[in-house]
C-alpha cells in the first residue's frame, strides 16, 4: 500500500471533523450597585408614579353641601294650665249615722240597725220612720242607697218620705210611683201622681227631689218619674216608708237644692 504524506493526512482529518468552534469569551459580572445608586433608582420610580397620578384626569368632585344653620328655638313663656272649674259641692244638710247608738231614729217593730245599716223586715203595724232632722227650707233632695229583696214583696211598698206628705218609691211590687203618704192616720186619702210600671230592682240609689211644686224620682242618677203637685209646700220632715217587703238602707242623706 502506498503511504500518504503526514501533512496530507492532517488536512483530511480536519476536513472530516470540521473546524473547531472557539469557546465563548467569559463576560465580566456587572458591578454591585452602590447604596447611593439604589436610592437614586427608588427616587426615580417614586417620581414617575407621582407624575402618573398627578397627570391622570381627576374625577369631578362631589358638590359640597353647605350646612344650613338652624336658628335656636325661641323660648316661649310657660303658661300655667287653666284650672278647670271644680263642680260646686252641694251641701249635705243631714246624713244618718247608724253606727252611733244615739242615731236618733225612732224605729218601729221589725226595724233595726246593724253594721251601720237600717234593716227592715217589712212586718209590723207601723210602716214608716222619720229622721231626727227637720229641713228649714221646703226645697231639698233626699238620697238613700237601698237594697231590696223583690221575692219578699207581697203587694208591698217602700220609698222615701219628703215634706211629711210625699213618697217616692215602689208600690205594689211592680210600679214606681210618686204619691202622697198619710203619716197622721187617714187625715187624707193617699193618691198617686205619677206611676211607672217596672220591675223592682235589687239595688239602687234612690233620689227624691222636692222643688217648688215639682217632685222628681231618680234611680242611680237617671230620672224615672216626675209630677207636679201643690198641696204640701212646707219643709215637713224626711224619712223612710216600708211595708210588706224586706229592704236594707245603706245610707240616707239630705242635700240642699
Amino acid at each position: 500500500m502506498k503511504k500518504l504524506p503526514f501533512g496530507l493526512l492532517a488536512v483530511l482529518f480536519l476536513t472530516a471533523c470540521g473546524t473547531p468552534t472557539a469557546a465563548p469569551t467569559a463576560q465580566p459580572a456587572p458591578p454591585e450597585p452602590t447604596a447611593k445608586q439604589e436610592v437614586m433608582v427608588v427616587t426615580q420610580v417614586v417620581t414617575q408614579l407621582i407624575t402618573v397620578v398627578t397627570t391622570a384626569t381627576p374625577e369631578p368632585a362631589s358638590p359640597t353641601i353647605q350646612a344650613t344653620e338652624v336658628p335656636a328655638a325661641t323660648a316661649l313663656p310657660t303658661e300655667a294650665p287653666t284650672a278647670l272649674a271644680s263642680p260646686t259641692s252641694v251641701p249635705v244638710l243631714y246624713e244618718a249615722n247608724w253606727n252611733d247608738p244615739n242615731h236618733g231614729w225612732a224605729l218601729p217593730e221589725g226595724w233595726r240597725v246593724s253594721d251601720g245599716k237600717l234593716i227592715i223586715s217589712g212586718k209590723g203595724d207601723s210602716v214608716w220612720a222619720l229622721a231626727p232632722y227637720k229641713p228649714e227650707v221646703a226645697d231639698y233632695a233626699i238620697e238613700a242607697d237601698i237594697e231590696a229583696i223583690p221575692e219578699s214583696c207581697v203587694a208591698g211598698s217602700f220609698g222615701i218620705i219628703a215634706r211629711s206628705a210625699y213618697k217616692g218609691g215602689f208600690s205594689g211590687c211592680g210600679a214606681l210611683v210618686i204619691s202622697t203618704v198619710d203619716l197622721k192616720g187617714n187625715k187624707f186619702a193617699e193618691q198617686n201622681f205619677e206611676t211607672v210600671n217596672m220591675t223592682m230592682p235589687e239595688h239602687r240609689v234612690y233620689r227624691f227631689e222636692v222643688q217648688g211644686n215639682t217632685l222628681t224620682v231618680k234611680l242611680n242618677g237617671a230620672q224615672v218619674a216626675q209630677a207636679n203637685e201643690n198641696q204640701f209646700g212646707d219643709p215637713g220632715q224626711v224619712g223612710i216608708w216600708c211595708r210588706d217587703v224586706q229592704i236594707t238602707v245603706n245610707s240616707f242623706k239630705v242635700f240642699a237644692l
